[in-house]
């Protein structure tokens, strides 16, 4: 399964189903199950964060990627979303949250995962 890392808090948005978009700085032609992998990093952690109620370094949750758009071709549906930054915006749906979540090394870029279940 495909697979990309997230810093955190975002990765856990995904996860809840709160965060639908995940935005980057390139588009992919990829389109089918994601695994979302927490980054190890802190640097995205906002002041009324908790570190401690997060999970790092791990498989948090599989999620379908069924369309990248730019930012401004977003459905309309989106175009006010508060994750909408683009410029490229990777549309996400049917999240599985993974409990527990799962041990794994990420990497840059889309990257190959193999559950280990």
């Amino acid at each position: 399964m495909k697979a990309i890392t997230i810093c955190q808090p975002y990765a856990s948005l995904i996860a809840d189903g709160e965060k639908v978009i995940e935005n980057r700085p390139w588009p992919t032609r990829y389109r089918g199950r994601l695994a979302i992998h927490a980054g190890k990093s802190h640097a995205w952690l906002g002041p009324d964060d908790d570190p401690n109620a997060l999970i790092f370094g791990a498989v948090v949750a599989t999620a379908t990627l069924y369309d990248c758009v730019h930012v401004k071709d977003l459905p309309p549906r989106l175009i006010d979303n508060e994750h909408a930054n683009g410029p490229w915006c990777w549309l996400l749906t049917d999240v599985v949250k993974l409990k527990p979540a799962e041990p794994a090394r990420g990497a840059q870029g889309l990257w190959d995962w193999m559950p280990s279940r």
